[in-house]
């Protein structure tokens, strides 16, 4: 209650013990990062093997933390978890799964209820849990150093940021219109590539001329091949699903190359890339769903942009 001090200083302080649910590369980057900014770091798996693995991977990596920034490795199911401050669900992106797990956690860790984090990079908090925020950071954290927030209500936001900037993160404050923006933003490049592709044209050439924007020089096909063209799918599907029906209809061919369809040939003049990433840009903030200063320094520390998208509407004259 607001007019309870002793109870106001519980929810200020700062939590210092989170439980990871989840062992992939997401869930061990975020634990690693987790215990070297001072927190005690239980991961939850539901394979014995792969926690092993996992604590193995881990052990290597904290040999200059004290012992106890490990809280231990526990298997789904397991009848004693340890109390925590914050929940990390870092699982697949499957709506059924993630909301199975997060039901369970809720029944089966004691103490006060935690802060939950989801790792999701597609769907909503109240798709999810009706108190989770949606944490969805990029890896690797040590080198992105940016977490997009995604809040429920205002009034959830307050305790998530505090707790993801004391660990030296840019939280980027998303709403349900804005969310997973940045992710969102690549959505035309990508789609011009596997348009490009179903006209016939050299996938490598594709790939090098989709770098071609000084906003975002990554070869946007093997962006898609090192994060997985499984895990974006299950992404663009959730972001068009909620595009109304005609803007959702463009991408046609992001959902075909995502899914492995087989590609028609119409050779066509390769995509503009450079004028699609800046038309993405400039849109997002037309609509009020980013300001240009945090537009930019999120570009520049998430895709290695070497200007500002003032500077890239000079040079091309938009």
């Amino acid at each position: 209650p607001e007019d309870d001090p002793e109870a106001a200083g519980r929810m200020s302080a700062a939590p210092d013990r989170a439980l990871v649910a989840g062992t992939g590369k997401m869930g061990r980057n975020i634990g690693l990062h987790l215990a070297r900014n001072g927190w005690r770091v239980a991961w939850l798996g539901r394979d014995q093997e792969r926690l092993e693995r996992t604590a193995r991977w881990l052990g290597r990596r904290l040999r200059k933390l004290p012992d106890e920034a490990a809280l231990g490795f526990f298997c789904l199911g397991d009848p004693e978890l340890p109390a925590v401050d914050l929940v990390v669900e870092a699982v697949e992106e499957d709506l059924q799964r993630k909301r199975e797990l997060l039901a369970s956690l809720e029944q089966a860790l004691p103490g006060p209820a935690p802060i939950l984090l989801s790792t999701t990079s597609s769907f909503l908090p109240g798709e999810l849990h009706p108190r989770l925020s949606v944490a969805h950071f990029f890896y690797p954290l040590e080198y992105t150093g940016l977490v997009e927030l995604i809040v429920a209500r205002e009034a959830d936001a307050r305790k998530p940021v505090q707790l993801l900037e004391r660990t030296g993160l840019m939280v980027l404050r998303q709403d349900e219109r804005s969310a997973f923006l940045l992710n969102r933003l690549l959505l035309p490049l990508q789609n011009a590539c596997y348009l490009a592709l179903e006209q016939g044209m050299d996938a490598e050439a594709v790939d090098e001329a989709s770098a071609a924007s000084p906003l975002c020089p990554l070869e946007q096909l093997s962006l898609i091949n090192s994060v997985g063209p499984k895990t974006v799918a299950a992404a663009a599907q959730n972001y068009l699903a909620r595009m109304p029906a005609g803007e959702a209809d463009a991408y046609e061919p992001l959902r075909r190359g995502l899914a492995g369809e087989p590609a028609t040939s119409a050779n066509q003049p390769m995509p503009d890339f450079a004028r699609l990433m800046l038309t993405s840009c400039l849109h997002a903030l037309e609509q009020g769903l980013i300001d240009g200063p945090t537009l930019d320094t999120a570009l520049k520390k998430l895709y290695g942009a070497e200007t500002t998208a003032a500077e890239e509407r000079e040079r091309l004259n938009m």
